[in-house]
């Protein structure tokens, strides 16, 4: 859902809030701009599906599940704000990550829920180095 907020007396919380939770983008237009204009251009930029990660899961070196990072007690907080991604736009992950826990992570993978198809999607396997 795009949402737009429409002169200086809009409610930026809201118009932000109600995009976040509807997997959309939001703009704000000063009453000058035509907004015809600027609801087009959204379209256009936008109609991109949008992916929720679910999991990024580690494993050791013989596919053997280590831990889920996304739900990990010490590590969700990382991705509270950064877990959406849309489809062609590049998702850098830099994790140091301190502990015995993590010292056997030979490679991670990413579960990401796909809304438009509403399937979860896995991808290739990244090597930690």
């Amino acid at each position: 859902m795009n949402t737009f907020g429409i002169g200086s007396g809009a409610d930026s919380h809201l118009v932000e809030g109600v995009a976040r939770a509807g997997f959309g983008s939001y703009s704000f237009l000063d009453d000058a701009e035509d907004p015809k204009a600027k609801v087009m251009a959204t379209r256009a930029i936008n109609h991109l599906p949008v992916r929720k990660i679910e999991a990024l899961r580690a494993f050791d070196k013989d596919g053997g599940e280590i831990i889920d990072l996304l739900h990990d007690s010490k590590t969700k907080k990382l991705f509270q704000k950064q877990n959406y991604i849309t489809n062609g736009n590049e998702f850098n992950l830099s994790l140091v990550l301190h502990g015995e826990e993590y010292q056997n992570i030979h490679h991670l993978m990413l579960e990401v829920y796909n809304p438009n198809s509403d399937l979860i999607e896995l991808s290739p396997k990244i090597v930690v180095r």
